[in-house]
């Protein structure tokens, strides 16, 4: 469920049709959801929360951890490209990624627990820790999202919405055409070739595997400019960077080897 924090900063931008705030609504359909997972009738459901960059991700991280208890979580930025930058936003966004990572670095010390996940953190965490095992041998491949509308059209991934307007078209509906046919035109085929092309400034990296130019973190808009299409450094480099980092230090800390950590990030 989407839910940006407490009452106030849900409020803030979650809003209905007559610009009232949806946190009290969207409280009550999370307390009915954690009541049918108790009962086992679906998964326990996770939270996914949209930066903002005017707040404190320490709190924010805390009040879902202490106050919602809810053990599943995603941090996403804002949709916005190169062209649309702004520093003070992306220094913002950048360090309430920091904090957050901070706190769930906490959470996870001395031992890592297996019962709260913050998703991109846990993914990249789990790409380190089955360094040098036989996990790793499992074959890795790239994967796309689709988005297929209530009226049966197939666009990409809505995170591309702001980038590449043009491919949500209506040329594919699931009446009369097959994902792989979507999949398989030369217009997707171009889009995606650009977003698992690394620009040249990512080839000297040390995390360039790990980070991927903000793949691994979800972020894609933040590559992109009318300019130079996805051949750009991700506006949140710095930040992927210094997170990486730390998640091999935290990594090496749990018993992981150099080698292995290299072998993993480079």
């Amino acid at each position: 469920m989407s839910l940006d924090g407490d009452a106030i900063t849900h409020n803030l931008n979650r809003i209905d049709r007559r610009g009232k705030g949806t946190y009290h609504r969207v409280m009550a359909g999370l307390s009915q959801l954690i009541a049918a997972s108790k009962d086992n009738k679906l998964p326990y459901p996770g939270i996914i929360c949209v930066i903002n960059p005017d707040k404190n991700g320490k709190r924010i991280f805390r009040y879902f951890v202490d106050e919602i208890k809810t053990p599943y979580i995603s941090f996403i930025e804002p949709d916005f490209t190169i062209d649309e930058m702004n520093e003070k936003r992306v220094e913002g966004i950048g360090n309430f990624l920091l904090d957050v990572y901070q706190e769930w670095e906490k959470n996870n010390t001395p031992k890592i627990n297996r019962h709260m996940s913050l998703r991109v953190f846990n993914d990249l965490l789990s790409i380190l820790m089955i360094s040098g095992t036989e996990y790793e041998k499992i074959k890795k491949v790239n994967y796309v999202v689709i988005t297929v509308r209530s009226d049966g059209y197939i666009n990409p991934d809505d995170i591309l919405r702001n980038t590449h307007p043009e491919l949500f078209n209506q040329n594919y509906n699931l009446a009369n055409s097959t994902l792989e046919e979507f999949i398989t035109s030369e217009a997707i085929l171009g889009l995606y070739r650009g977003i698992f092309t690394l620009p040249e400034q990512c080839q000297a990296c040390g995390v360039r595997k790990l980070c991927r130019n903000g793949f691994c973190f979800g972020s894609l808009p933040h590559r992109y400019s009318k300019e130079n299409g996805m051949n750009n450094i991700n506006l949140f480099c710095k930040f992927y960077q210094e997170i990486c980092i730390r998640l091999c230090n935290y990594a090496i800390n749990k018993g992981k080897t150099f080698a292995e950590i290299e072998n993993a990030i480079y």
